[in-house]
């Protein structure tokens, strides 16, 4: 299965602005510049007509990391109690330094799902 979601960078941080064909108003900061273990924002969204709410939390800044593209020192950043469209939810998600987010956990309702990056091409 397939899964898109459009991120863009600014000074500020990472921030999600869709997922599939749902645009994301105000958009998601999902990661936080400069990056430090412990920093925490609140996010306070919505995807289509539904709420997104939670704290995001830089919960390491060097952690080991393997997905299908290799193996990574990724800033993980986690979102426990999050409310989506009514659903309790953890998210957690790993980001490399020029490469973006390779790992992205979801844990919503005890069903977990997990997005990983298959493959990173320079310049694409």
């Amino acid at each position: 299965m397939k899964a898109s979601e459009l991120y863009f960078v600014d000074a500020t941080g990472v921030y999600r602005m869709k997922v599939k064909d749902d645009k994301i108003e105000p958009p998601v900061k999902a990661l936080e510049f400069p990056a430090a273990k412990d920093k925490s924002w609140a996010v306070d969204s919505k995807v289509a007509s539904q709420v997104v709410k939670g704290t995001f939390k830089i919960k390491g800044d060097k952690e080991k990391v393997k997905v299908p593209a290799g193996e990574f020192e990724a800033v993980l950043v986690e979102g426990e109690n999050f409310e989506i469209a009514g659903t309790k939810a953890t998210i957690r998600q790993w980001f490399v330094k020029d490469k973006g987010a390779v790992k992205l956990v979801y844990v919503i309702s005890g069903t977990e799902s997990t997005l990983e990056l298959v493959k990173y091409e320079e310049g694409k």
